[in-house]
């Protein structure tokens, strides 16, 4: 951690945002800085620093005040979408390793049919959700900040795809209970196989992200804009 770029230490886990606040860190200033740089230049502790960094875990402490030094671009370019394209990535291997345990294992393990199924509505409907925010949100947004929300053109269409945006969120978190439900089920099983008690796990770090990316975006950058 003490090499790392700040904004790869951000990046890692988003609660940390708050506990750079706390130490009077201005992430738009020190993002391409590592946690050495930034103490000896302002005269911090490293090693609190790092254990303050390492204990950081609820992202859902956060609030919009905490970001007080970011743009809305740098949420954008330095969360939202990293967070995307590991969205992306993350779609492949789920959907495939979801059906392959299901081939093997839907005798012995029949909710695997469950958890596979939900998972590709959730993967499938939240690839076309980032579509659409990297095709017209996020342009719209970084716009604004470049050029001033006098220059955008009918500005209240951006305010309707927050809304919207917001409303497929809902959704998303009712499709991450959903599977929480179904691994929770899955976990009781008598003499589960290994393989699917990691994936499981798996499935929940990745909801676990997804959750998170949601809260970013609906407590930080969408009341950003809202309150332009």
């Amino acid at each position: 951690m003490l090499a790392d770029q700040l904004k790869s230490v951000v990046l890692e886990n988003v609660a940390r945002v708050k506990v750079l606040k706390d130490f009077g860190i201005e992430y738009s200033s020190d993002r391409d800085k590592t946690l050495e740089e930034i103490a000896d230049s302002k005269g911090l502790d490293l090693y609190a620093l790092v254990r303050e960094l390492s204990e950081a875990s609820d992202f859902k402490q956060l609030k919009k005040s905490d970001f007080k030094h970011w743009t809305q671009i740098l949420i954008i370019e330095d969360i939202l979408l990293p967070d995307h394209n590991s969205l992306r990535e993350a779609k492949e291997y789920f959907l495939e390793k979801g059906d392959t345990l299901f081939r093997d294992y839907r005798k012995k393990t029949p909710k695997m049919l469950e958890l596979r199924d939900l998972l590709r509505n959730m993967m499938e409907d939240i690839a076309t959700h980032i579509d659409r925010e990297e095709n017209t949100l996020f342009p719209a947004i970084k716009h604004i900040e470049y050029k001033g929300k006098d220059n955008v053109l009918m500005d209240s269409s951006l305010f309707s795809s927050v809304i919207t945006l917001i409303q497929n969120h809902e959704h998303s978190n009712n499709d991450v209970e959903l599977i929480q439900k179904s691994i929770n089920q899955i976990l009781i099983t008598s003499n589960l196989n290994t393989e699917i008690e990691d994936f499981c796990m798996e499935v929940r770090g990745l909801c676990n992200t997804i959750k998170k990316h949601i809260f970013v975006e609906d407590e930080v950058l969408f009341k950003m804009v809202v309150e332009m």
